[in-house]
């Protein structure tokens, strides 16, 4: 046993306070030596999560079930601005978008109530290659949609309807 470990045994708390205060004050160093020590160490890391997972997975779905429960509008609130900044809306821009849309889908015309909006946000349909904001859907509709775009399974989805109609 060495004097720093004999130093530690004795003094804990100091040593632990010291370490806390040059993480502070050095949080690049220690951004550098944490990502070092990852990937130097990776596989057992991941291992002993995923044990560590393994054997409470039970108790970790509940308390993430409960937790969903008791923050559903804070998520809500959350993912709604998540999907702002990923399609560059404001959240006014969002709100116009429902109002000219007379809080409906743009396809099928369902109203999102209060009960869907507080479930399930409405959809933020775009192009794909543009990026353009289109309007707001349904799960139903930005599902279907989304297969339509597919070209190819279109075709293929057609071709098996008219086989199987000749069958």
């Amino acid at each position: 046993m060495n004097k720093q470990h004999r130093y530690y045994l004795r003094h804990p708390e100091r040593v632990k306070e010291r370490v806390k205060r040059y993480w502070k004050a050095h949080p690049e160093k220690v951004k550098e030596w944490k990502a070092r020590h990852y990937q130097k160490h990776r596989k057992e890391i991941l291992a002993r999560v995923k044990s560590k997972y393994q054997e409470n997975r039970q108790k970790i779905l509940k308390r993430a079930e409960e937790y969903r429960k008791k923050n559903r509008e804070k998520l809500l609130t959350k993912s709604r601005e998540r999907l702002l900044k990923k399609y560059g809306l404001t959240p006014q821009e969002y709100e116009n978008l429902l109002i000219v849309q007379e809080y409906k889908c743009a396809i099928c015309e369902i109203l999102f109530s209060e009960k869907i909006i507080l479930e399930r946000l409405p959809s933020i349909d775009h192009c794909h290659d543009s990026g353009k904001v289109r309007g707001l859907l349904c799960m139903n509709c930005n599902a279907k949609l989304g297969i339509l775009e597919n070209k190819l399974f279109v075709q293929k989805a057609e071709r098996y309807l008219k086989e199987s109609l000749s069958k």
